[in-house]
């Protein structure tokens, strides 16, 4: 009995199996993001170290590579407070106002300014 009952449902299921094979949509394809440059990965990393960085603004930015290593240096504002940073290799910045006062005068100097032998060509 329970063979018959099996038997009788199979052509019911084949007659089924095409239809759904119509209806079946193709695996949607993976979309890759773009890549990411120097200037928007140091935007991550200082937006990511201030918190709630959704409502910063970003200017004056200029990143180039030294040794193969992204050195991003800028300026950011947020709740009208304008702040210098620099961005390293989109592994952590250094801001303004977490240093003693004059640090990030020489920061600049030594980092900054020496660096722009090789410009990427990336200036906000």
């Amino acid at each position: 009995m329970r063979a018959l009952a099996v038997l009788l449902a199979l052509p019911a299921a084949c007659h089924s199996q095409p239809q759904a094979a119509v209806n079946a949509q193709p695996p949607a394809r993976a979309v890759e993001a773009p890549p990411r440059n120097d200037l928007q990965v140091a935007e991550d990393i200082v937006r990511h170290q201030l918190g709630n960085g959704q409502v910063a603004s970003f200017a004056n930015a200029t990143a180039w590579r030294d040794d193969r290593i992204a050195i991003v240096c800028g300026e950011v504002t947020r709740n009208g407070r304008r702040e210098r940073y620099i961005a390293v290799d989109g592994r952590g910045a250094w801001l303004e106002t977490e240093m003693r006062p004059g640090e990030m005068d020489r920061a600049v100097r030594e980092n900054c300014h020496a660096g722009a032998r090789e410009p990427q060509g990336n200036t906000l």
